[in-house]
C-alpha cells in the first residue's frame, strides 16, 4: 500500500468534499489568459520560493496583494494559513501554507491541461524536472497525480483537477512540497532503484 503525505491526503479530500456543485461553463479565452497570469503570481512568487528557497510565505503574499481568507474545506485537522488573490475572469486563486510547510495553490477557472503545464513550466525553469508519480481517480470523478524530482529527498507536486471542464470544483490545485525523508511511497522509481 502506497503511504502519502497528510498534504496529499488533504488534497484528495479537498476536491472530494467539492463533490455536488452546479456546473459551470467551459472557460473562454478571457479567462484562461487571465487563469494562466494568476496563477503565475502565485505560484512563481509565492509556492515555489516558499517550498524552493524556504521564502517566508506571509512576507511573500502580502507583497504580492493577497487577501487573508479561511480555507472553504479544511479536512486534514492541520492548521493552514490561507490567502486569496482577486483576479476577474479567473476567479479566486488561492495560496494555502499547510503546517506541514507543504504550499497549496487552488485555481477556480481555466482549462486544466493548460495549468497542469503552466505549473510543469514554472518547476522546469527553476531546474525541477517533475516525472510523473502515483495516479489516481478521485472518488469525485476527478484525478490526481504526483510528480516528482529526482533529488534523494524529492520535490513532490502533488495535482488533482475536476472530471470535466465545465465542473463547479477548481479547475486545478496544485500542492508543492518536500518528502520529508528518503523518496516517497507516491514517487514511481525504476526498477532496480532503492
Amino acid at each position: 500500500m502506497h503511504k502519502l503525505s497528510y498534504a496529499a491526503i488533504g488534497l484528495g479530500l479537498f476536491m472530494s468534499a467539492c463533490a455536488g456543485l452546479p456546473i459551470r461553463p467551459d472557460p473562454t479565452e478571457a479567462e484562461i489568459a487571465a487563469s494562466s497570469a494568476a496563477l503565475g503570481v502565485v505560484l512563481d512568487k509565492v509556492c515555489i520560493p516558499v517550498a524552493l528557497d524556504g521564502g517566508d510565505f506571509l512576507s511573500l503574499v502580502k507583497a504580492n496583494g493577497m487577501t487573508e481568507t479561511t480555507p472553504s474545506r479544511d479536512t486534514t485537522g492541520q492548521t493552514s494559513q490561507s490567502w486569496r488573490l482577486e483576479s476577474g475572469a479567473a476567479g479566486e486563486v488561492t495560496a494555502t501554507l499547510w503546517q506541514d510547510g507543504s504550499c497549496m495553490v487552488g485555481i477556480e477557472r481555466g482549462d486544466r491541461m493548460k495549468l497542469q503545464a503552466l505549473v510543469q513550466v514554472a518547476l522546469a525553469g527553476r531546474g525541477h524536472v517533475m516525472k510523473p508519480g502515483l495516479f489516481s481517480m478521485a472518488n469525485n470523478g476527478g484525478a490526481r497525480q504526483a510528480h516528482c524530482n529526482g533529488d534523494p529527498r524529492p520535490l513532490i507536486l502533488a495535482m488533482t483537477w475536476p472530471a470535466t471542464q465545465t465542473s463547479q470544483r477548481p479547475a486545478l490545485v496544485a500542492n508543492l512540497y518536500r518528502a520529508k525523508g528518503g523518496a516517497s511511497d507516491i514517487c514511481l522509481r525504476a526498477a532496480g532503484s532503492a
